[in-house]
């Protein structure tokens, strides 16, 4: 059994620019938005309880990326307030996995499966 979903929800509060009614407290079940400039929106949710993280990026109706990762161990906000970050570790195939999420960058996501030997 995996220890629970590291996060510090202060932190992605900040990084983020709401916390949608989705989010279910009790449960350790968590939905947040951040609205770009260019249109896009970008949705975070995780479960600590279940350690699963998704994102999904979409501009208007039409959704750009989905992304689920499971046996994640922490999520964590990166960078000062100009340049928000989020990365997301591990994954079920491979605890070293890294998600890199740009709130405001060109390249918005960035996976990485591989080893780090």
């Amino acid at each position: 059994m995996l220890p629970r979903l590291e996060y510090d929800l202060t932190d992605l509060l900040c990084a983020f620019s709401e916390l949608l009614p989705l989010t279910n407290e009790e449960l350790g079940q968590y939905w947040l938005r951040y609205n770009r400039d260019d249109g896009c929106t970008i949705t975070l949710d995780f479960s600590v309880y279940d350690n699963r993280v998704g994102v999904l990026i979409k501009r208007g109706e039409v959704a750009l990326t989905l992304l689920s990762l499971t046996a994640c161990h922490s999520v964590r906000v990166t960078g000062k307030p100009t340049q928000y970050g989020v990365e997301i570790v591990g994954s079920r195939n491979n605890p070293e996995a890294r998600c890199f999420l740009s709130l405001d960058g060109n390249l918005m996501l960035q996976f990485d499966d591989t080893s780090r030997d």
